[in-house]
């Protein structure tokens, strides 16, 4: 089963989706535990979540470990169903079954972060580091190792404003649709508060206001968003995985104009089109992964286009991705944030312009905060959801797609070497910031 395992994962990162799910159920059909759960996770993010339960179901719970990953199965499939109590309690049982399950800890982490329960997210949190690679650490060490991680920067700043945290936390737990106006309130009141937005567009979801999908959007009028693709990769010089992975995009770009840049293009185009700010913010970005966020940004606000990571592959024409009417279109993951590897923007559109603005003045006044929460998905979630609770028509020209409408066009996050190096954002490169409140 283990080598069927690792064959699936080979064909699931290069978009094989089918000859992947066949390679699990094939290790999946001997009862391994461990195979169901990496086939029930395959099956949620294709979105069968039917299938996925029924799967979890024939587990033969023989053993602890055997029964914390059907909790496991569970946890996921009422995540990605935005469930989030079950969701919580399903991850409980987990790591209540097998406590020394780095998995069942990750999972539960995410999800009372998720469910903005800061000190139970603190306590799941604070365990896996405890536990992590098997090096079991005193309580001070890891707390003081959770809090460097993307979620223990989350957590921080939820801390921070407790009182905010609380008021979403309850409006987050109304049923369906009741806590929505609520949550929007909360949004235009405190911009900055990436909880606060998390829960908005949860609970947005949940309601149905988000279900734009690429058919709902077809207009006469066409998509303002032009068909260019780009991509940045920093030295001229492309690693091969990194060279593949770019020549597939090009050829999935179809009839759109592609565009790839590195550091010496991204300096002439914003010497061309942004002031010395927005330049100035690109030079004082260290890291790759930071340099990447600025100038998707920034190619973004002055030129239009869709922007795709380089260790993403695009598996559908763009044409084809795009919906028309709509001026923005981002992928919302499963926690509820929205994630920047794709986006694709009409020139100038308000949520990229105010989210390249924040991130340049994080830059120039030598923030404090991770790339994820001053750079990265955290600050798009944040503008995203505050332009759908404050624009007029609620940001009716903004697509919001589900993670399985996004993995429909695009493989995404693809295993490469340079992630394993210092060189990879979440290894090397948390550059922490402190983040001026719009």
């Amino acid at each position: 089963p283990s080598l069927r395992r690792v064959r699936a994962k080979c064909f699931w990162a290069v978009g094989e989706r089918e000859a992947g799910l066949a390679a699990l159920r094939e290790a999946a059909a001997s009862g391994d535990a461990r195979s169901v759960y990496q086939l029930v996770r395959a099956l949620v993010d294709l979105g069968r979540l039917d299938e996925a339960r029924g799967e979890a179901d024939k587990v033969r719970q023989s053993n602890r470990m055997a029964a914390s990953l059907v909790s496991l199965c569970r946890a996921v499939i009422e995540l990605a169903a935005l469930d989030l109590d079950k969701a919580a309690q399903h991850g409980k049982d987990a790591v209540d079954e097998d406590p020394s399950s780095a998995e069942a800890l990750r999972i539960l982490t995410s999800i009372e972060v998720t469910r903005l329960e800061t000190a139970r997210a603190w306590t799941a949190l604070e365990t896996l580091e405890r536990h992590r690679k098997f090096r079991k650490v005193v309580a001070s060490v890891a707390l003081s190792r959770a809090r460097l991680t993307i979620f223990g920067q989350m957590l921080n700043e939820f801390d921070l404003h407790p009182q905010v945290t609380e008021r979403a936390r309850d409006l987050l737990r109304s049923p369906p649709g009741d806590g929505v106006d609520g949550l929007r309130v909360e949004v235009a009141r405190e911009p900055g508060h990436t909880g606060v937005a998390i829960a908005y567009l949860i609970a947005s979801r949940r309601a149905g206001r988000l279900a734009k999908t690429v058919d709902a959007m077809v207009t006469e009028g066409g998509s303002s968003i032009p068909r260019i693709v780009h991509q940045y990769w920093s030295d001229k010089e492309l690693p091969p995985d990194v060279e593949r992975a770019i020549a597939a995009t090009r050829q999935g770009a179809g009839a759109a104009e592609h565009r790839l840049y590195d550091t010496a293009a991204v300096r002439s185009f914003l010497l061309r089109y942004h002031s010395t700010v927005v330049q100035r913010a690109f030079r004082l970005a260290m890291e790759p992964a930071r340099r990447a966020d600025i100038f998707r940004l920034a190619v973004l606000a002055a030129v239009g286009g869709v922007y795709v990571d380089a260790d993403d592959l695009c598996l559908t024409y763009v044409d084809g991705f795009l919906p028309n009417g709509a001026g923005l279109v981002v992928g919302q993951e499963r926690l509820g944030t929205i994630a920047n590897n794709v986006i694709a923007a009409a020139p100038r559109h308000p949520v990229i312009v105010a989210a390249l603005e924040e991130a340049s003045e994080a830059m120039l006044h030598y923030s404090n905060e991770s790339i994820w929460l001053a750079t990265g998905p955290g600050l798009l979630t944040r503008h995203v959801a505050h332009y759908l609770a404050t624009s007029a028509d609620h940001g009716a020209d903004v697509a919001v797609l589900t993670d399985v409408e996004m993995t429909r066009a695009f493989a995404m996050h693809m295993p490469m070497r340079h992630k394993k190096s210092s060189a990879d954002w979440r290894r090397g490169g948390s550059g922490r910031t402190r983040r001026k409140t719009r």
